[in-house]
Protein backbone atom coordinates (compact mmCIF):
# COMPACT_ATOMS: atom_id res chain seq x y z
CA UNK A 1 0.00 0.00 0.00
CA UNK A 2 3.06 2.41 1.23
CA UNK A 3 4.09 1.79 -2.60
CA UNK A 4 0.91 3.04 -4.37
CA UNK A 5 0.34 6.15 -2.26
CA UNK A 6 4.23 6.77 -3.27
CA UNK A 7 3.58 6.02 -7.15
CA UNK A 8 -0.15 8.84 -6.42
CA UNK A 9 2.31 10.85 -5.24
CA UNK A 10 5.04 10.82 -7.68
CA UNK A 11 2.64 11.08 -10.70
CA UNK A 12 1.50 14.25 -9.00
CA UNK A 13 4.57 16.04 -9.02
CA UNK A 14 5.43 18.39 -11.65
CA UNK A 15 8.45 17.49 -13.76
CA UNK A 16 11.48 18.84 -12.66
CA UNK A 17 15.14 17.47 -12.87
CA UNK A 18 15.05 15.71 -9.66
CA UNK A 19 12.20 13.67 -11.00
CA UNK A 20 12.61 12.90 -14.44
CA UNK A 21 12.36 15.90 -16.50
CA UNK A 22 16.09 16.47 -17.88
CA UNK A 23 16.38 17.23 -20.97
CA UNK A 24 17.24 14.20 -23.70
CA UNK A 25 17.67 16.45 -26.65
CA UNK A 26 21.34 15.41 -26.90
CA UNK A 27 23.07 12.24 -27.56
CA UNK A 28 25.33 13.68 -24.66
CA UNK A 29 22.06 14.27 -22.29
CA UNK A 30 20.64 10.62 -23.48
CA UNK A 31 23.87 8.93 -23.03
CA UNK A 32 24.46 10.27 -19.71
CA UNK A 33 20.26 9.36 -18.58
CA UNK A 34 20.73 5.76 -19.52
CA UNK A 35 24.16 5.74 -17.53
CA UNK A 36 22.67 6.99 -14.19
CA UNK A 37 19.35 4.76 -15.06
CA UNK A 38 21.70 1.95 -15.46
CA UNK A 39 23.27 2.52 -11.94
CA UNK A 40 20.03 3.49 -9.86
CA UNK A 41 18.52 -0.13 -11.30
CA UNK A 42 22.01 -2.11 -10.68
CA UNK A 43 22.21 -0.45 -6.99
CA UNK A 44 18.52 -2.33 -6.58
CA UNK A 45 20.01 -5.64 -5.78
CA UNK A 46 23.05 -4.40 -3.97
CA UNK A 47 22.21 -5.80 -0.39
CA UNK A 48 21.17 -8.96 -1.54
CA UNK A 49 23.20 -11.95 -1.58
CA UNK A 50 25.33 -13.27 -4.58
CA UNK A 51 24.64 -16.70 -6.54
CA UNK A 52 27.50 -18.92 -7.34
CA UNK A 53 27.21 -19.76 -11.02
CA UNK A 54 27.36 -23.09 -10.48
CA UNK A 55 24.24 -22.82 -7.80
CA UNK A 56 22.97 -20.42 -10.56
CA UNK A 57 23.02 -22.97 -13.06
CA UNK A 58 21.51 -25.73 -10.96
CA UNK A 59 18.59 -23.57 -10.28
CA UNK A 60 18.41 -22.67 -13.69
CA UNK A 61 18.81 -25.77 -14.95
CA UNK A 62 16.27 -27.40 -12.20
CA UNK A 63 13.39 -24.46 -12.82
CA UNK A 64 13.44 -25.10 -16.41
CA UNK A 65 13.25 -29.28 -15.90
CA UNK A 66 10.53 -29.00 -13.10
CA UNK A 67 8.36 -26.09 -15.29
CA UNK A 68 8.47 -28.57 -18.41
CA UNK A 69 7.50 -31.60 -16.44
CA UNK A 70 4.58 -29.16 -14.66
CA UNK A 71 6.03 -30.87 -11.96
CA UNK A 72 4.62 -29.04 -8.40
CA UNK A 73 6.58 -30.85 -6.11
CA UNK A 74 10.02 -30.41 -7.89
CA UNK A 75 9.39 -26.76 -8.17
CA UNK A 76 8.06 -26.27 -4.68
CA UNK A 77 11.74 -27.90 -3.31
CA UNK A 78 13.59 -25.57 -5.51
CA UNK A 79 11.71 -22.62 -4.44
CA UNK A 80 12.77 -23.51 -0.71
CA UNK A 81 16.39 -23.12 -2.00
CA UNK A 82 18.00 -20.06 0.01
CA UNK A 83 19.54 -19.13 -3.74
CA UNK A 84 16.30 -19.74 -5.76
CA UNK A 85 14.85 -15.93 -4.48
CA UNK A 86 18.34 -13.97 -4.61
CA UNK A 87 18.82 -15.64 -7.99
CA UNK A 88 15.60 -14.30 -8.93
CA UNK A 89 16.36 -10.56 -8.29
CA UNK A 90 20.17 -10.74 -9.97
CA UNK A 91 18.35 -12.49 -13.23
CA UNK A 92 15.50 -10.03 -13.20
CA UNK A 93 18.34 -6.93 -12.13
CA UNK A 94 20.30 -8.35 -15.23
CA UNK A 95 17.61 -8.40 -18.22
CA UNK A 96 16.98 -4.89 -17.58
CA UNK A 97 20.48 -3.09 -17.47
CA UNK A 98 20.87 -5.21 -19.86
CA UNK A 99 17.84 -3.67 -21.99
CA UNK A 100 19.16 -0.01 -21.26
CA UNK A 101 22.49 -1.02 -21.84
CA UNK A 102 21.60 -1.86 -25.31
CA UNK A 103 20.47 1.85 -25.39
CA UNK A 104 23.54 3.43 -25.29
CA UNK A 105 25.26 4.83 -28.51
CA UNK A 106 22.38 3.85 -30.93
CA UNK A 107 20.03 5.86 -32.70
CA UNK A 108 17.36 7.75 -30.76
CA UNK A 109 14.58 5.20 -32.30
CA UNK A 110 16.53 2.23 -30.92
CA UNK A 111 17.28 3.80 -27.64
CA UNK A 112 13.07 4.41 -27.03
CA UNK A 113 12.61 0.58 -28.08
CA UNK A 114 15.01 -0.19 -25.50
CA UNK A 115 14.21 1.81 -23.05
CA UNK A 116 10.44 0.42 -23.35
CA UNK A 117 11.80 -3.25 -23.04
CA UNK A 118 13.56 -1.82 -19.99
CA UNK A 119 10.36 -0.62 -18.20
CA UNK A 120 8.48 -3.53 -19.70
CA UNK A 121 10.94 -5.75 -17.91
CA UNK A 122 10.44 -3.95 -14.86
CA UNK A 123 7.68 -6.12 -13.36
CA UNK A 124 9.92 -8.56 -12.85
CA UNK A 125 12.20 -6.99 -10.84
CA UNK A 126 9.17 -6.02 -8.43
CA UNK A 127 7.90 -9.51 -8.64
CA UNK A 128 11.23 -10.89 -7.76
CA UNK A 129 11.88 -8.58 -5.23
CA UNK A 130 9.02 -8.63 -3.59
CA UNK A 131 9.06 -12.53 -3.31
CA UNK A 132 13.32 -11.98 -2.13
CA UNK A 133 11.71 -9.66 0.94
CA UNK A 134 8.76 -11.93 2.27
CA UNK A 135 11.56 -14.90 1.73
CA UNK A 136 14.06 -12.81 3.48
CA UNK A 137 11.60 -12.16 6.24
CA UNK A 138 10.73 -15.84 7.07
CA UNK A 139 14.96 -16.17 7.57
CA UNK A 140 15.85 -16.59 11.19
CA UNK A 141 18.99 -14.45 10.36
CA UNK A 142 17.30 -11.83 7.85
CA UNK A 143 19.76 -10.07 5.49
CA UNK A 144 17.51 -7.17 5.14
CA UNK A 145 16.54 -4.51 8.03
CA UNK A 146 13.55 -3.02 8.39
CA UNK A 147 15.05 0.35 6.92
CA UNK A 148 17.01 -1.43 4.14
CA UNK A 149 13.40 -2.95 3.25
CA UNK A 150 12.11 0.53 2.94
CA UNK A 151 14.82 2.03 1.35
CA UNK A 152 14.34 -0.55 -1.76
CA UNK A 153 10.67 -0.77 -1.32
CA UNK A 154 10.84 2.92 -2.65
CA UNK A 155 13.63 2.78 -5.26
CA UNK A 156 11.42 0.43 -7.12
CA UNK A 157 8.94 2.45 -6.59
CA UNK A 158 10.44 5.56 -7.67
CA UNK A 159 12.49 3.76 -11.03
CA UNK A 160 9.78 2.85 -13.53
CA UNK A 161 8.08 6.39 -13.00
CA UNK A 162 11.82 7.53 -13.94
CA UNK A 163 12.15 5.44 -16.90
CA UNK A 164 8.73 5.63 -18.09
CA UNK A 165 9.32 9.79 -18.07
CA UNK A 166 12.79 9.35 -20.22
CA UNK A 167 11.02 6.88 -22.40
CA UNK A 168 8.68 9.85 -23.35
CA UNK A 169 11.52 12.14 -23.30
CA UNK A 170 12.75 10.06 -25.94
CA UNK A 171 9.19 9.61 -27.66
CA UNK A 172 8.73 13.40 -27.65
CA UNK A 173 12.70 13.76 -29.90
CA UNK A 174 11.60 11.55 -32.41
CA UNK A 175 10.74 13.37 -35.59
CA UNK A 176 7.97 12.06 -37.93
CA UNK A 177 9.11 11.52 -41.38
Amino acid sequence: MKSLAAIVCLLALPMSPVFGAESCATPAQRTERVSKLIEMVDKLRSRIERVSPSDAKFIRDELEEALSQENKQRSSILFRNPFYHPLQVHDAVDKVVGHLSKAKDVSLKEQAIQVIEALGAFGSIVSSMSSYMDFDASRQERILNDNQRENISMQYTMLPYRLARFARCLTTELREP
